[in-house]
């Protein structure tokens, strides 16, 4: 049987070369893998290209992006250092590099949560899930957001009451934010962190921070609302995605009453309401939802939660469905034996986070491919990975 303690004391003298070892052989794997499956990577000019390309064309051009590119204003500009050398190869090459670097900040942060075994664990799922590996191999930003969700939670991780690693948190969240709107979930997770963190060393900055943060995400908030504008209030109530992804039998039997007390629409106007007459959705619209239909805004999240986090559709096959099904749940169920087992506040971070991000995908809509959740996906590798070697530790005990 393999002592613990050996096993640990390996890993941190080795961890550098097994690191970079699995970087490149997962590399080698999945740029075959795209080639074979979708054509030669990188893989561009689908998923709302123009945006991100017109965003970086701009700053290279020292204007500031239009809408909706002032979004991705981080991504922007991570695509402008590469976008006019050797376009795409060079573009491949840093996404690759940029992996390597969110494969150190998964290691780091497991092992701060856990301990070696659960690190190097970490880093072989997070090397080798299909499902989050494949997007290095497409000009998108789901590569760069999640290095910089990695970044936030490596800070938070890493959190002391101390100025640099304040200015870090902060550059992290700047990054995040600016990556694309989602990173707003990460905001008012720190911005909650912070609160507890504080409220147990210092009450005064505890009560500051709670101050000075409502002002701060509430503009921004009313400035992110508009980048829900791309969707209608008609396909975001009644998750007209839903039915693209193959399910044809849903039935949620929603109301309409917000749609006549949040947007003062006539009962003639409800009747006739489509894709094309739609007011544009926006958060406005899903606070005054969650008032007067809670119910109903309920169903739409767990609908949309499920489609979410079990990457199951039926138009899919039934070779990715039940991949999903089978690598997911256990997945799933190790990350709340990570989660429970001891109470962390920097766990609850990471929990907080994921409720968060599958809110405003809840009220936008589940893109087919899952690329804004696909980008979290790190996150539950890291509790699950040591949800795992706890539940492995615990069945030695028993043997």
């Amino acid at each position: 049987m393999i002592n613990q303690e050996k096993l640990n004391f390996f890993i941190e003298k080795n961890k550098l070369f097994i690191i970079l070892s699995l970087w490149i052989f997962s590399s080698i794997f999945f740029y075959f893998y795209i080639y074979q499956k979708y054509g030669e990577p990188p893989r561009y000019g689908m998923f709302d290209w123009n945006r991100y390309y017109n965003g970086a064309l701009d700053i290279l051009n020292f204007k500031f992006p239009d809408w909706p590119s002032y979004y991705f204003l981080s991504y922007c500009v991570y695509l402008a250092l590469s976008i006019k050398i050797l376009f795409p190869y060079f573009t491949l090459a840093l996404a690759i590099l940029l992996n390597l670097f969110s494969t150190l900040l998964v290691y780091s942060i497991t092992k701060k949560l856990f301990d070696n075994t659960a690190a190097i664990s970490c880093v072989c799922v997070f090397l080798f899930y299909p499902y989050y590996q494949m997007w290095v191999f497409f000009i998108q930003p789901v590569n760069f957001f999640s290095f910089c969700l990695l970044f936030v939670l490596f800070s938070v991780v890493h959190f002391e009451h101390d100025l640099k690693k304040i200015f870090i948190l902060i550059f992290a969240l700047i990054l995040g934010l600016t990556a694309r709107p989602n990173g707003i979930s990460e905001l008012i997770s720190v911005y909650i962190f912070l609160i507890i963190y504080y409220f147990f060393l210092s009450k005064k900055i505890s009560l500051f921070i709670f101050i000075i943060g409502i002002p701060i995400i509430y503009f921004i908030l009313l400035f992110l609302s508009n980048s829900m504008s791309i969707m209608n209030v008609f396909d975001a109530w009644n998750l007209s995605e839903m039915h693209e992804f193959g399910y044809v039998n849903l039935k949620l039997n929603l109301g309409t009453l917000n749609f006549e007390k949040c947007l003062g629409l006539s009962s003639d106007q409800i009747i006739n309401l489509d894709q094309n007459n739609a007011p544009a959705s926006n958060l406005s619209f899903w606070v005054c939802s969650l008032i007067t239909s809670p119910i109903d805004v309920m169903k739409i999240f767990i609908v949309r939660f499920f489609v979410t986090l079990s990457f199951y559709k039926p138009i899919l096959s039934l070779k990715h469905n039940l991949f999903s099904l089978l690598t997911l749940i256990p997945l799933y169920i190790f990350f709340f034996v990570g989660f429970f087992n001891e109470f962390k506040l920097k766990k609850v971070f990471i929990m907080l986070s994921l409720i968060l991000v599958l809110s405003t995908i809840a009220i936008h809509t589940v893109d087919g491919d899952n690329r804004v959740f696909s980008a979290f996906l790190p996150f539950i590798f890291i509790l699950a990975s040591g949800g795992f070697v706890i539940l492995i530790k615990k069945l030695k005990l028993l043997i």
